[in-house]
């Protein structure tokens, strides 16, 4: 077993844990790239697995993808072990609730025991440092390697998906779904149910918030599902692929979808790929939306229902907006006219 600590005279480790690989894999695949160009040598791996074996790994620099209370644990024991830590929030992009998103993914103690903290942006910095006084200079606005990816010319790793999805469908209309508050494979309660048995529900006036929040998604889940109809009339001879979050319940929207026979619903490969392969896509309060815009692809926010609370402003303010099946109907066919 290797116990040494962490010597930066020796050969420097980097350990990357995956947690959700459709969304972390190549981003950190490509930091692992600059990191061995730099003289850094690179585990990368399954963050169970990784954790599992983390005894017998080099001692280095582990990254993390988050610094919630979840990680508490994994901190301390890479702590104990010798090894130093760094991380970012992969929430930090585009969150709909600030002061939601402070207590809910960034914790304090998490926070102490790391070296450093990587933010996406100002404002992601500015919001983090509402919570944060950060005396020791340990916040750094860097950005984050999974958008690196929507670069010229790493965006090309994606071409040969690209192409075989085209192939597969022929043109087609994405949909991708953000409403996991509502829509989670283990039911419309789960989140709330696990926060509080986590004790993170603060009293009775912040149950009532999650509940708002909650039922605001589900109504909006349905007018997304109204909105799928409609499309699915409106370009008969047009795929439409509903591409649901991860946490998604899948079922959920193959049994809404299931009489439209020019409607799928998949998740599989990257979002990146999907949407570059997509003639547009349309999303609410979704950090594919982001994406989609940096890739200079066709991006539509669909407005059925609008809040300023809860709508995410980023995603929701750089794309295209419609607040009706018909003005979103007349923006794809602008889109496909091009």
């Amino acid at each position: 077993m290797l116990n040494r600590e962490y010597d930066s005279q020796a050969e420097p480790h980097l350990l990357l844990p995956i947690e959700t690989k459709v969304r972390e894999f190549q981003g950190k695949v490509l930091l692992s790239c600059f990191a061995a160009e730099a003289g850094f040598r690179v585990v990368i791996a399954d963050q169970n697995e990784m954790h599992r074996y983390l005894n017998y790994l080099p001692r280095g620099i582990y990254i993390d993808k988050s610094i919630a209370k979840t990680k508490l644990k994994s901190f301390q024991k890479n702590r104990r072990l010798g090894n130093r830590i760094v991380a970012w929030c992969e929430e930090g992009l585009s969150f709909r609730v600030p002061n939601d998103y402070l207590n809910h993914n960034i914790s304090l103690e998490a926070y102490d025991l790391a070296d450093y903290f990587f933010t996406w942006g100002e404002f992601h910095e500015k919001t983090l440092r509402q919570r944060i006084e950060d005396k020791d200079g340990k916040i750094i606005c860097a950005g984050n390697p999974r958008f690196d990816l929507l670069r010229h010319p790493f965006r090309e790793i994606f071409r040969t998906e690209v192409e075989e999805l085209r192939e597969r469908f022929g043109p087609f209309v994405l949909i991708n779904t953000n409403f996991s508050r509502y829509n989670h494979f283990n039911g419309p309660d789960f989140m709330i149910n696990k926060l509080r048995e986590a004790r993170r529900i603060k009293d009775a006036e912040h149950e009532a918030f999650l509940v708002r929040w909650r039922d605001y998604l589900g109504e909006m889940y349905y007018h997304f599902v109204k909105m799928t109809r409609h499309l699915s009339k409106a370009f008969p001879r047009q795929m439409i692929i509903i591409r649901p979050h991860p946490s998604e319940s899948q079922e959920r929207w193959r049994d809404a979808t299931k009489d439209l026979q020019n409607v799928e619903v998949i998740h599989e490969g990257t979002a990146i790929s999907w949407i570059m392969a997509s003639q547009v896509m349309i999303h609410n309060s979704c950090t594919t939306g982001v994406e989609a815009y940096v890739l200079d692809e066709p991006v539509i926010c669909y407005c059925p229902i609008t809040s300023e609370i809860f709508d995410s402003r980023l995603p929701n303010g750089i794309s295209s907006k419609a607040f009706s099946p018909d003005e979103l109907i007349v923006l794809i066919k602008k889109v496909m006219e091009q």
